[in-house]
């Protein structure tokens, strides 16, 4: 064989050996990336899931994204329930019990039900999880405090004593180190270091009775439902730029709210009009998700 003809042949098996090799790297590479997205949290959610609370019903159920599908998850001994969190990953929801003073959990098909805290709250509202650190916060407009416990309900601990009036929605930027809060009784959206230091005021003004929050950190937008004038407002993390996002229509009263930030929607229970709503994070596309056979729709949360 000619020398210019071993040195192609030589040539091509190693471009041929690179390649299989490179092919194999992308392969193991797609695996790892498809792994690692079916693992965690971060996939699409196709579920909604809803506290209904109010009277004689008192119980969470679970439905498609449009709302169809709906399947009782839990219905007793949850009087009074509000705030709702989902940990995905171990297949976990979480409640806080406003009536009966508890935080408990289940299984996201509401078996294995356990209490994790029974004492030392008094009207619990808000529960927001920091899954990184094995943390849950939650607000409560009895004790007018904020506190926060290992997500096993140890190591109880209260991190905002003083100031609070009747704190309501809660929303954590576990990246940004800080916490978020509506108060009803003061009128404001405030927010301090997860350990509850350094308390700033960011809106003072124009609120009547805040209740949801919600952030897209990634964005620097917070989302406010303020019950008393039926309004979804937007603005900065800081507090400025505020602006109407969805105007009163039709007497609501917005409560909890949620956001899918990969569909960038947002969902909100009233419970005036016993409804779910969703619309685009922009406003618009204002649609009824739920529309019928709710009683008093409060904590809300997307998942699978």
């Amino acid at each position: 064989m000619p020398a210019d003809c071993s040195i192609r042949c030589a040539r091509f098996l190693l471009l041929c050996v690179v390649l299989a090799c490179s092919s194999s790297d992308r392969a193991d590479s797609d695996r790892r990336i498809g792994e690692t997205t079916s693992a965690d949290s971060g996939a699409a959610p196709t579920g909604l899931y809803v506290v209904d609370a109010a009277g004689e019903t008192n119980r969470i159920i679970r439905t498609n994204l449009d709302g169809t599908g709906v399947d009782t998850l839990v219905e007793s001994g949850i009087d009074g329930a509000r705030g709702l969190a989902l940990d995905l990953s171990a297949g976990k929801m979480y409640w806080v019990t406003r009536d009966s003073d508890r935080i408990e959990r289940a299984n996201l098909d509401g078996s294995a039900r356990e209490t994790l805290i029974s004492a030392g709250l008094d009207s619990a509202y808000g529960l927001v999880l920091d899954l990184n650190a094995s943390r849950m916060y939650w607000s409560d407009y009895g004790t007018n405090t904020i506190q926060r416990a290992n997500i096993d309900g140890t190591s109880i601990e209260r991190l905002v004593t003083t100031g609070l009036q009747a704190p309501r929605g809660l929303a954590l930027d576990v990246k940004g180190g800080r916490m978020y809060w509506t108060d009803r009784g003061t009128k404001k959206v405030q927010r301090a270091s997860l350990d509850g230091s350094g308390v700033e005021d960011l809106i003072v003004a124009n609120l009547v009775e805040p209740y949801g929050l919600a952030l897209d950190a990634a964005q620097n937008t917070m989302y406010i439902a303020d019950a008393g004038t039926g309004k979804i407002l937007r603005a900065s993390l800081d507090g400025t730029n505020v602006r109407d996002l969805i105007p009163v229509t039709g007497g609501p009263h917005p409560s909890f709210i949620e956001l899918d930030l990969r569909a960038r929607h947002m969902y909100w229970s009233d419970n005036r009009t016993n409804t779910v709503m969703r619309a685009d994070l922009d406003g618009t596309n204002i649609t009824q998700i739920i529309s019928s056979g709710l009683a008093g729709p409060r904590g809300i949360a997307v998942g699978r």
